[in-house]
């Protein structure tokens, strides 16, 4: 059995058609490229039109199309201008490169009707550096060695000798650079001569180049020289409003020294400074000895360079920049009230970027208010900056809560090694220095955790008093006016709180031992200074009996003038009135219990001890409200 194979083999026949490449400089000096093709062999045969680079890629061209063509021809659709598809411009770095790869393919040839490829020389033409002058145009040039030459203005810049269609390299007296910036730079007038002049002054400061006439350059030995300091905000750096923010890990300070009207880094690596003054170029060499000093002088208040590279980071915004660091013996308070002054007046410069500002308080000193809120008080401490105040608790909290320490002792050493700041608003804050915070926290510190709003601690009377005794509290009279009296307990404890024994009255019948003395005198405390207070001893130890005998000494002293209420387990309101009418039958007591209890409260003489129970205060605690006591005792049995 034979097979017949329908799918017989083909020859491909190869094109005859190649691409070309037609290089030319235009009216304004440019380098242009544009492409057309030809027959295999024939190079005096071009196309008479130039072939649009997207119609390279079309079926016409398949064959003739190299892989390395269509990669140029990309590239020169990139470069087009305008409308214009059918003719590229060649300049800069991706110039050079392009003019190289179609030398490269042995099919790049010299303006219209020239015939013969060129061909790249490896020895580089000498050239000089010289200007074109008209009246009121300016135009660098580069004159090469061999007078018929061109210089392609790419980078860096090609010779190309027209007669021999050969080309390559240029060098100088300067740096490939500079040569490259002066073969880019077409006709200009006078002012941007010499705004070109000053920019290659800068860029390339050691080197030397020709000047026109008309362009003066003075060579200055010396200027004033501002050292300048710029305050920012580090990238990344936050803080909310009313928090704490540390400004040694949040400010950069930037050094920068300003020549004239030239500003430099201070890590530049420049020798000269360069700049326009009226219509004449300045140069100078820098004064390094002067920067060096000025830096010694930024790193003796402890600024460190900061970190020139941070891990994660491709780049790092901090570079170049100062931090304080935690070691420096001058705090931030310092640094706005008198160094930064004291550098102006030397003649520096001390500026902040835009969004940011720091004041500082220094003048204006802590001031504290408090609240009565029920039975406690509302307690702030803060600083009045343009008529507006600011509490200092949130930042103190914010401290704590960002603090790796937890003893207090520690707290306080750190707080007092601190620089915060408090936010306000538009990037603005408070300086405040940790050390004055110190004895805030070492007095409240108990208190931060407790739940209150708008910056404020919650303080019990007794706190308050004490607060007030070591002068961390301070009311104005109109204040103290509206908040209950403390200044008993206030005058007790600038004394020296002690609490002498209290013998019992004459006309309790009973002895008292004398830890019972004790307590007595402990309920005459608590009464003296309007305070409330537990009476603590175990069960067993007579409570009731000191009560009994505070409630007498009271009487006789003609202060019971109001009745007094004590709330007992029902179990024990018996047991209360019998030990009352027991040790000091002067007392007049009532029972406040049961169905016809509302009698007792319509006929209830002064100085009467009313006892109830916790069921009946539930039921009645609006009635029993109504009542002004002198006492309330809660017996907790």
């Amino acid at each position: 059995m034979g097979y017949h194979n329908k799918l017989m083999p083909t020859t491909s026949k190869k094109s005859s058609l190649r691409i070309v490449y037609i290089l030319e400089l235009n009216h304004a000096g440019e380098l242009e490229c544009s492409a057309r093709s030809t027959k295999l062999m024939n190079w005096e045969a071009f196309s008479e039109q130039s072939i649009r680079f997207e119609g390279l890629f079309g079926k016409q061209f398949e064959d003739a199309m190299t892989p390395e063509d269509r990669k140029i021809a990309m590239r020169l659709l990139m470069s087009c201008r305008g409308q214009s598809r059918d003719l590229a411009v060649l300049s800069g770095e991706e110039g050079y490169d392009l003019f190289k790869t179609i030398v490269d393919t042995n099919r790049a040839f010299w303006a219209k009707g020239s015939h013969l490829r060129l061909r790249w020389e490896a020895r580089p033409m000498p050239v000089k550096l010289d200007w074109q002058v008209q009246p009121q145009e300016y135009r660098p040039v580069l004159i090469p060695a061999d007078q018929n030459a061109l210089v392609l203005p790419i980078s860096p810049p090609v010779y190309l000798l027209p007669g021999s269609h050969s080309c390559g390299p240029v060098s100088g007296t300067v740096s490939d650079g500079l040569l490259t910036q002066w073969a880019e730079v077409f006709m200009m007038d006078a002012e941007r001569a010499r705004t070109f002049c000053l920019r290659l002054l800068n860029r390339f400061p050691s080197e030397r180049f020709p000047v026109p006439d008309e362009i003066e350059i003075k060579e200055a030995e010396s200027a004033q020289i501002v050292p300048e300091l710029t305050l920012s905000r580090r990238a990344g750096a936050s803080a909310k409003s009313g928090s704490a923010a540390n400004l040694n890990e949040m400010v950069l300070v930037e050094l920068h020294f300003r020549y004239g009207k030239r500003r430099i880094e201070r890590d530049s690596n420049l020798d000269f400074v360069s700049y326009t003054e009226d219509e004449t170029v300045v140069r100078m060499r820098r004064d390094l000895d002067f920067e060096a000093k000025c830096i010694n002088r930024l790193e003796s208040f402890g600024f460190e360079p900061a970190p020139t590279t941070n891990a994660g980071e491709l780049f790092n915004l901090d570079a170049g920049g100062y931090l304080l660091t935690n070691r420096a013996a001058t705090s931030w308070y310092e640094l706005l009230d008198q160094v930064f002054p004291g550098l102006e007046t030397a003649g520096w410069k001390v500026r902040y970027a835009p969004g940011f500002r720091l004041h500082s308080t220094q003048g204006k000193g802590l001031d504290s208010e408090v609240a009565q809120v029920q039975s406690w008080f509302e307690y702030s401490v803060g600083v009045t900056f343009q008529g507006i105040r600011f509490s200092v608790v949130e930042l103190i909290r914010d401290f704590i809560s960002n603090s790796q320490s937890r003893d207090i002792s520690t707290l306080i050493r750190e707080l007092a090694d601190s620089n915060l700041a408090l936010p306000m608003e538009d990037g603005e804050f408070l300086v405040l220095p940790g050390k004055e915070l110190t004895n805030i926290m070492s007095e409240i510190f108990e208190l931060l955790g407790s739940n209150s709003e708008n910056g404020t601690v919650r303080l019990s009377a007794w706190r308050a008093a004490e607060l007030t005794a070591r002068g961390m509290l301070v009311m104005d009279p109109e204040q103290a006016r509206e908040l209950p009296d403390l200044t008993p307990l206030i005058a007790r404890l600038r004394g020296g709180l002690t609490l002498a024994p209290m013998e019992p009255p004459p006309r309790l019948r009973a002895e008292l031992r004398d830890y019972q003395k004790v307590g007595l005198g402990w309920l005459r405390f608590l009464r003296e200074t309007g305070m409330h207070g537990i009476l603590a001893d175990d069960m067993g130890l007579g409570k009731t009996l000191q009560t009994i005998a505070c409630l007498l000494a009271e009487h006789q002293a003609g202060g019971l003038d109001r009745p007094s209420l004590i709330v007992a387990p029902t179990s024990l309101l018996d047991n209360w009135q019998s030990e009352i009418e027991r040790f000091a039958p002067d007392l007049t007591t009532r029972i406040y219990h049961g169905p016809d209890r509302q009698a007792v409260m319509d006929t209830l003489p002064d100085g009467a001890i009313v006892i109830t129970t916790y069921a009946v205060l539930r039921n009645d605690v609006e009635v029993l409200k109504t009542q002004d006591w002198a006492y309330l005792i809660v017996d907790e049995a």
